[in-house]
Parts: C-alpha cells; sequence; structure tokens
C-alpha cells in the first residue's frame, strides 16, 4: 500500500491510473486519506523530512517545449527553471521544504549565463554547467 501512495504522489497521476500490481486503486486511496485526515502522513514525513539530501540539483529544459513560431529566433530572455507541476500544493501530501542549499547545480548548456551563475555562487551551490560554445571569455572549470 505504501508504494502504491508514493507511486501517486510521485506521478502525480489519478488514483484511478494506479498501476495493477499494487493492487485496488480503491483501498490505496482510502487508506491514504484515512492516514491524511489522522496526521499519520504528516508524522512520517516530518521524520523523513529532518534532514533532506540535496547534494544534487538537476535543472532540465530538454523537456520545455517551443512555440511554433518561436524556433530559431534570437532572443534576451533568460531561461528560468521548470517547475515540476507534481509539487502543485494541493497535489503534495510531502508538506517538506524544498531548498536551493545543494552542495552541486546540474543544469544544460543554456544556464551559462553570468547572472545565473552569480546566484549560484552567491548561495554557496558549484555549478556543473558546460560553457556556451558562444561565449567571449571561457568560464573556469566548465566542462
Amino acid at each position: 500500500m505504501l508504494n502504491a501512495m508514493l507511486w501517486a504522489a510521485r506521478t502525480g497521476a489519478p488514483w484511478r491510473d494506479l498501476p495493477e500490481y499494487y493492487g485496488s486503486w480503491f483501498k490505496a486511496y482510502s487508506r491514504f486519506r484515512r492516514w491524511q485526515k489522522s496526521g499519520v502522513w504528516d508524522k512520517i514525513l516530518e521524520h523523513v523530512s529532518i534532514e533532506p539530501d540535496f547534494e544534487l540539483v538537476l535543472i532540465d529544459t530538454t523537456i520545455v517545449r517551443v512555440h511554433q513560431h518561436g524556433s530559431g529566433v534570437k532572443g534576451g530572455s533568460i531561461p528560468k527553471p521548470w517547475i515540476d507541476p507534481r509539487w502543485i500544493k494541493h497535489q503534495n501530501p510531502c508538506r517538506c521544504r524544498r531548498t536551493w542549499e545543494s552542495a552541486s547545480i546540474l543544469a544544460d548548456r543554456a544556464y551559462d549565463i553570468n547572472r545565473i551563475l552569480d546566484l549560484l555562487h552567491h548561495q554557496k551551490a558549484t555549478p556543473i554547467i558546460p560553457s556556451k560554445k558562444n561565449r567571449r571569455k571561457p568560464r573556469q572549470g566548465a566542462y
């Protein structure tokens, strides 16, 4: 049952889409609601998230779709981190705190921008970001 609940929380999928090998979706949902109402989830997640491990945070822009008229256009905008829709408050049974206090940030070339790199250094995070090919001054330590 616990794996079924974690699957639903991780994927954000409707309960009725629960794979059959987890058992009845209704039983999993009923137990989840009971635990949620009685505070069991809060106690479990409080205990588990006492010291979260944020050694590596991955920022990926490969899944962000471009508008049909936006491909190939040069622009001055700065890429923004993609927010996982599974972390929308009403779908998230977790009350754990998300933070950027990580040891390393892994991102693609689109994030090789001085403002972003300065922000990461200010937050004491190590950027693991490949250098853009058209960068005037290659960065030290970029792979």
